[in-house]
């Protein structure tokens, strides 16, 4: 299991609000205080991919796709005789997504009247950083397309309408950074912590180390392709043979099928789909979720303090 982590050049195991990265350096002891304390990460994916077993690996790709790109330009050097694609098409089985949006959880209308800046991992953060990262800029359109064809990729946007990690305020002691940043963070946002976040990297993660069945979900779109422009958008394109789907969850497609149904606007099908969640009345799927997302969080690694 490969964890995509989202960096421009190095590994990092959080990311919390950037005015709270140098205070989580100062008063959290751990070994790395800088980037320069790390390798690159196109070194770090090259060495795990060389050691793997063949057709091993899975990767749950959670923020901008610049270490995907980068590996999959990168040449033979010291670590492998092989090229990143050829690393990648021999170790690789999975690339699990982040990003992008796909029917039918949305209407034509809807998937129009989308903008780059909407998408944050793949349109590279502008709506909150302004202008793209240096290097980000296309990186999403070009992983996904220069990806082997042997390697399976699965698209998702779900995670919205379930927030986690709010649990760790009752679970996790002040010492644990995980903690700190979510609650910093969020209180930046104007977002209550208790409340959590949004759980769209969470639900990838877990889908790519259980699989899309034993998450409560299925595919679809299956023999069609995702096309991602530069600019951080994207379209469903169906038929072409290749090997990539999207997720949904059980019951979710006929619970989104119900609200589009009455729905007189796309502005009426989010507040809709909350006052479900909060009713009680969104397929159990969602439920599930939140409940064993919070429930892994709060799981201490053996011989840990924290």
């Amino acid at each position: 299991m490969c964890l995509h982590l989202p960096t421009c050049g190095r590994c990092a195991c959080i990311f919390p609000h950037a005015a709270d990265v140098p205070s989580l350096v100062d008063h959290f002891p751990a070994p790395v205080k800088s980037s320069s304390d790390v390798p690159e990460a196109v070194e770090v994916y090259r060495r795990v991919l060389a050691t793997a077993a063949d057709g091993s690996v899975v990767v749950a790709a959670i923020g901008f796709a610049t270490n995907l790109d980068a590996l999959l330009r990168s040449p033979a050097d010291a670590i492998s005789p092989l090229t990143g694609k050829e690393l990648v098409a021999k170790k690789v089985r999975l690339v699990a997504w982040q990003g992008g949006w796909y029917p039918p959880r949305h209407r034509p209308s809807d998937m129009k009247s989308r903008k780059p800046e909407d998408e944050f991992n793949w349109g590279c953060g502008r709506r909150w950083f302004g202008p793209s990262l240096e290097g980000c800029e296309g990186t999403a359109a070009y992983a996904s397309a220069a990806m082997p064809p042997n390697v399976e990729q699965i698209f998702s946007e779900v995670g919205l309408l379930f927030p986690t990690g709010g649990s760790l305020l009752d679970c996790a002691p002040p010492s644990n950074p995980c903690r700190q940043a979510l609650i910093t963070t969020l209180k930046e946002w104007d977002q209550d912590p208790h409340s959590g976040r949004a759980s769209w990297d969470q639900i990838v993660t877990l889908m790519a180390v259980r699989g899309v069945a034993a998450i409560g979900g299925h595919t679809g779109g299956d023999g069609g392709y995702n096309m991602i422009y530069p600019n951080g958008t994207n379209h469903w394109r169906e038929g072409g043979g290749g090997r990539q789907s999207y997720l949904a969850l059980d019951g979710d497609e006929g619970w989104l099928g119900s609200i589009w149904a009455w729905a007189k606007s796309d502005n009426d099908v989010l507040p809709a789909m909350e006052e479900d969640v909060r009713m009680g009345r969104a397929p159990p799927i969602l439920a599930e979720l939140q409940s064993e997302i919070n429930r892994l969080l709060c799981m201490r690694p053996a011989g840990s303090k924290l």
